[in-house]
């Protein structure tokens, strides 16, 4: 019986059949089952043959279905498998592909397969990379972890893994490459972050050192102000991506300052120094082109904020060294100034006495040099007991920065040989060489308060004179009127009288009026005395009222004369800031209109108006007669 083995390609699944043998086997099958048909009682040999040829045929079937759960399960894992695979021939035309690949790609199927190489799906610059490795493939080689960047159906790059392998025919030939891949694009963004992570940290670390070096070196530094340049000149560089291509510049106050390979060049950098918000000078940092490639733009993005702060500590240094001098001079002009000043003047620091003046000395007793060698808080030694409590919690009110502080106030103290003495306090923070101090500022008011409890002392005998004196007045004031008012009395009763004589009744008319004026002269006295003893206080007064009460008053006193009053007002009704006096002032005028007149008719015009001055509204009052009025020799 002849063997001839047949080759089945099945999808790249290859199945290897005894065909001759199947056959052979199925035409015994049938001829012995006829014959069994025909003889129902085989020979044992028969029967021998007929269960070999079943078994074989059993083994068959067996063999056919292991291929085709094989086939299945290949299948299966091809186009399920998590990782992309495709199969291309010799001609390089790809004839397979898994879905993961396709997904991969955004293509389907059809439009892959027997269309598209492998060559099309990667950019143009991996093709000469594929061309070297497609020849290690024909020589037979496995080519494996190849990195290549795959082009989307929509544009976008695929960065993935590759691993091949070849398969060949009994005689040598290429059959077809098989080969995966595995998407590392979030890798290789991953790791380009991490590169780019890790030249940002290398450039940090760069700029932080030399960050710290300017800074140690303004801070710690007594140098002048050109070796804190070049020394600053001499680290900028190590700051910068490519050091030794670096050269700077910083000028300031008309002084200019360079690297030892400065040159300008177009790839430049530049920022201002500024004091506060003066600009005092620059820096300039280069970049030298000696065929350096480099992104301008990052240059430019990445040491912006570099510069600025270069700039910053060395206007801050300035600004502070400007300070200091500012300082010392004042401290200066402040020992200067204290030293011919009449009050004593210390500074109390951290409950030390710092400074301390002459004058301060002679008031307290203790020469300067003794108060700067006293231990913490022992000045206070120096207030009276009735005083220390009150001027140690002003001192810690000051200290602890609270509102309600007496800056301003007086104490006793004791001096250094035991004197009492009265002291006018005055005190404010201030900075003393570099630190929040108090100035304390002390007048000795010994001799004033000596001076003022005397003069208490008289102000009280003044005003127990004085109030003896008010008393008399008023006393006599009071007999003044008891006296006019008898005399009025005795004249009034004696006017009665029909007998007396027309002489005797004009003399009596005359003493009467001598009688009024003696008791208007003693009200006006005793009113005005009052007014040098205190300040009236005003009020609102309609003053038309007070007129007409004037007016009824003068009416009442001169029945005997014909006074032809008149009053020109637009309104009867003003109210004025006055007091009583008012009415005094009013009856004084009208009475001396009537008394130095001499026409049979006393003609009076009084008229009102209103005026503003700087805002203020007046109301005028002008009192006219026909009377002869005052002379010009009396009013001059």
């Amino acid at each position: 019986m002849g063997i001839c083995t047949k080759y089945l390609l099945k999808k790249d699944l290859i199945v290897i059949v005894n065909e001759d043998l199947l056959n052979e086997s199925e035409k015994k099958f049938k001829s012995l089952s006829q014959e069994l048909i025909q003889d129902m009682t085989p020979k044992k040999e028969e029967e021998q043959e007929i269960k070999e040829y079943e078994i074989s045929i059993t083994e068959r079937r067996k063999m056919e279905e292991n291929l085709g759960m094989n086939e299945d399960l290949f299948r299966d894992f091809f186009d399920n498998a998590a990782i992309g695979f495709h199969i291309f021939g010799p001609d390089r035309i790809i004839t397979g592909m898994n879905k993961y690949e396709l997904n991969l790609l955004g293509y389907s199927l059809e439009e892959i397969v027997d269309k598209k190489t492998w060559s099309d799906l990667i950019i143009p610059e991996n093709r000469h990379q594929f061309e070297k490795h497609w020849n290690e493939i024909l020589d037979k080689k496995p080519v494996k972890n190849l990195e290549y960047t795959l082009i989307h159906k929509d544009g976008h790059f695929i960065d993935v893994l590759l691993n091949a392998s070849p398969r060949f025919d009994e005689r040598g030939n290429l059959i077809n490459t098989r080969g995966s891949v595995i998407d590392i694009t979030r890798r290789r963004k991953m790791e380009q972050a991490l590169r780019i992570s890790e030249y940002d940290l290398r450039e940090c670390v760069k700029e932080l050192n030399c960050l710290f070096g300017i800074s140690q070196l303004v801070e710690k530094s007594e140098g002048s102000f050109e070796e804190i340049i070049r020394g600053t000149l001499e680290l900028i560089p190590s700051a910068w991506q490519f050091p030794e291509k670096t050269c700077a510049r910083i000028s300031l106050h008309e002084q200019e300052f360079k690297t030892k390979n400065f040159k300008e060049t177009s790839w430049k950098q530049k920022a201002n120094i500024k004091r506060r918000d003066e600009i005092i000078g620059t820096i300039e940092v280069y970049y030298l082109k000696d065929k350096l490639i480099f992104d301008e733009g990052s240059f430019l993005k990445e040491k912006r904020n570099l510069i600025n702060a270069f700039a910053e500590i060395l206007g801050r240094y300035f600004e502070r060294k400007m300070a200091e001098q500012k300082s010392k001079e004042s401290e200066q002009k402040f020992r200067n100034f204290t030293s011919q000043s009449l009050m004593g003047i210390g500074v109390v620091q951290d409950g030390l006495i710092k400074y301390a003046n002459e004058t301060l000395a002679e008031i307290i007793g203790y020469s300067t040099k003794e108060m700067m060698n006293w231990s913490e808080n022992e000045f206070k030694k120096l207030f009276h007991p009735e005083s220390v409590e009150f001027a140690m919690e002003q001192a810690k009110k000051k200290q602890l920065g609270e509102e309600d502080v007496v800056r301003n106030y007086q104490l006793r103290i004791i001096t250094k040989t035991g004197d009492v003495k009265w002291i006018e306090n005055y005190s404010q923070s201030t900075l003393y060489e570099g630190k929040f101090a108090d100035l304390v500022s002390w007048i000795d008011i010994t001799d004033r308060r000596e001076a003022e409890e005397k003069l208490l002392e008289s102000e009280a005998r003044y005003h127990d004179a004085f109030d003896r004196t008010t008393f008399y007045k008023d006393l006599l004031t009071h007999d003044m009127n008891n006296i006019l008012q008898v005399i009025m009395l005795t004249l009034e009763i004696s006017s009665l009288d029909e007998n007396i004589s027309k002489e005797l009744k004009e003399s009596l008319k005359s003493i009467k009026n001598q009688v009024l004026r003696g008791s208007k002269l003693v009200s006006n006295v005793h009113k005005l005395s009052q007014l040098e003893e205190s300040q009236k206080a005003l009020q609102n007064i309609d003053i038309y009222n007070t007129l007409e009460a004037s007016l009824n008053f003068l009416k009442n006193s001169f029945k005997m004369k014909k006074i032809n009053l008149k009053v020109d007002t637009p309104r009867k009704n003003y109210l004025v800031k006055a007091n009583n006096i008012l009415r005094d002032i009013f009856e004084n005028i009208l009475i001396n209109a009537v008394i130095y007149n001499e026409n049979s008719t006393v003609e009076i015009l009084i008229r009102f108006s209103t005026e503003q001055k700087e805002g203020i509204n007046y109301i005028k009052v002008e009192f006219m007669d026909n009377g002869r009025g005052i002379p010009d020799a009396i009013k001059k």
